[in-house]
């Protein structure tokens, strides 16, 4: 009895000062929102003034969260408890996807990060009661902090009937470095209902595939378009609240695309499309072929520069081939000597009459 007692007390020891380091690192000043460069950047951040990252979480359904890190590099992920407005905590299990060797101990993570994107995935259960649940991932590198971001949950809506679908599903784009006119490509995404208008669309990266040695960044990469006009922020998820861009009921929009600063390669980008009011379907991913090299000209004056050196190399040797026989005979009839050794040369009997 005295053995379980004190098991209790240790566990409840624990727990409390496990939820106290979370309350101080919710306290702490996120470090990018104080404008630093973060090591680790999170993709399809929503907007944010203050570096708080705000999610509507779905019961039974995976929060991810991809990101890009320098490669090769060694991180270790803590995720905070989560500390709800009426005081409750919500424990949240972190885990790397594709890297199923890796397994939270303590709600810390180690991985090193061997691919241009990578994704986070946060387990989230299912939230108790309405409101708000905070918490905060701190990335540590050699035992450092290098970087906190304030993550914030909460219940998603529970009626989302508006839809997107992009039926365009596989694109092909080819690239020519130097060219005039970039490469480009379109995207029709429509809202086939005919309930409410889809607001707030926006893309979400995937997967990316890149040559070795290749780095992928959508937002400096991809120079993306909506209907026509400049949309960089389409890699952000809006509010639920906010208008945004809106596909209205049984209406179309286009979704368009530039790439630049690609380095040549063949590089595989898979999108996901939703909408602040729209449920996200796995099925409606966008596959992008990017096929990226220099212009014609290129190679074909490194070829005609081999032709001419070869050729000029060629004229070199026979002339001097030339000249060598023209020397050799010269010594053979010159009065005295046979050739270059000027040895009396031996008359021929053919010679003889």
């Amino acid at each position: 009895m005295t053995q379980l007692l004190a098991s209790r007390v240790v566990s409840w020891t624990a727990y409390v000062m496990l939820c106290a380091m979370g309350a101080a690192l919710l306290l702490a000043p996120s470090l990018v929102a104080a404008g630093e460069d973060p090591v680790v950047r999170f993709l399809n951040v929503p907007a944010g003034t203050d570096g708080t990252m705000t999610y509507s979480v779905t019961p039974g359904v995976d929060l991810p969260l991809p990101f890009t890190a320098p490669q090769e590099s060694p991180f270790e992920f803590y995720l905070s408890p989560f500390l709800g407005e009426h005081g409750d905590v919500l424990s949240v299990q972190p885990s790397i996807a594709g890297l199923p060797g890796t397994r939270a101990k303590d709600q810390r993570l180690s991985f090193v990060m061997d691919h241009p994107v990578m994704t986070l995935q946060l387990k989230v259960p299912t939230l108790p009661t309405t409101g708000k649940y905070t918490g905060s991932l701190v990335v540590l590198q050699e035992g450092k902090v290098r970087q906190t971001n304030r993550l914030v949950l909460n219940r998603a809506l529970a009626q989302r009937p508006a839809k997107v679908i992009v039926d365009s599903k596989s694109n092909t784009v080819y690239n020519e470095i130097g060219a005039a006119d970039p490469a480009t490509f379109k995207l029709q995404a429509r809202n086939p209902t005919g309930e409410r208008p889809a607001d707030g669309v926006f893309l979400r990266l995937l997967d990316v595939t890149a040559p070795a040695g290749a780095n992928f960044d959508p937002q400096h990469h991809l120079k993306l378009t909506w209907n026509g006009q400049d949309a960089d922020d389409l890699w952000r998820s809006p509010s639920p609240t906010g208008a945004g861009r809106s596909i209205g009921p049984n209406q179309q929009a286009e979704i368009g695309g530039t790439l630049q600063g690609l380095t040549p390669g063949e590089y595989t980008v898979k999108l996901g499309v939703g909408a602040a009011d729209a449920p996200v379907d796995s099925e409606q991913q966008i596959s992008l072929k990017l096929f990226v090299k220099h212009r014609v000209w290129l190679p074909l004056a490194v070829l005609l520069a081999a032709i001419l050196i070869s050729y000029f190399a060629t004229k070199g040797l026979e002339a001097q081939r030339k000249r060598v026989s023209q020397l050799t005979k010269g010594d053979e009839i010159r009065p005295g000597g046979c050739g270059r050794s000027r040895r009396p040369c031996r008359s021929s009997p053919r010679a003889r009459y």
